[in-house]
């Protein structure tokens, strides 16, 4: 199970009512047993032993605990922080790709606009329907606002579909991703049509706004 970096969490298994059991942990990074013999206490007559485990971390961290009653062994793992941290600093900072707007006509041009901490680098990747990379560059922040963009143009030659765009903060390790659709001129034409009038004077279109 994934917990977040500040959680404690009761790691269960079950044995045999009244059964002497006890617990080792392994930090799996450098094997070091670091919970030796700790006595695991019952849950009421239920035969399920309980231990409550918590680490101070930083980062993610991957950890093997045995819990055994002197003759049956039972195993687990447990991961402390990850992307359930990464999730949290997101929501809580504002962090993410800022934009909204999920339709746009082959061969426009969009800003991609992307919330992170000032001074890291972050990259930016799109991919097309079947998957090809076609973007692979690095965003740049407007001032130290810690607000990153990048001009994306999708290239006629791209081909239409739904495209995947992924910003990642490589300093952070913070990434948010969205799902674009792009139209040929055609279809785009008759997805916003419904929105185009033309001036009788000036044969000019006008596109109205609902307000």
């Amino acid at each position: 199970m994934r917990y977040s970096v500040q959680e404690s969490t009761y790691i269960l298994a079950v044995f045999n009512p009244g059964d002497k059991v006890t617990i080792d942990i392994y930090d799996l990074d450098t094997d070091a047993k670091i919970v030796e013999s700790a006595e695991c206490s019952e849950v009421g007559n239920t035969g399920v032993f309980k231990y409550k485990f918590s680490q101070i971390v930083t980062g993610k961290k991957e950890y093997l605990w045995i819990m055994t009653n002197g003759t049956i062994n039972k195993y687990g793992k447990i991961v402390l922080g990850g992307w359930l941290d990464e999730v949290k600093t997101k929501i809580k900072h504002g962090y993410g790709i800022l934009n909204r707007e999920t339709m746009h006509k082959t061969g426009s041009t969009i800003k991609v606009r992307f919330k992170s901490k000032s001074g890291d680098t972050v990259k930016i990747y799109v991919y097309k329907p079947d998957g090809t990379e076609v973007v692979n560059t690095t965003m740049a922040e407007v001032g130290t606002t810690g607000l990153y963009t990048y001009d994306l143009t999708f290239d006629t030659a791209w081909g239409t579909g739904d495209f995947l765009i992924k910003c990642v903060d490589e300093d952070e390790e913070i990434e948010d991703s969205m799902t674009v659709t792009v139209l040929s001129e055609e279809d785009w034409f008759v997805t916003n049509k419904q929105d185009l009038s033309i001036d009788l004077i000036t044969g000019s279109p006008i596109f109205r706004v609902d307000c």
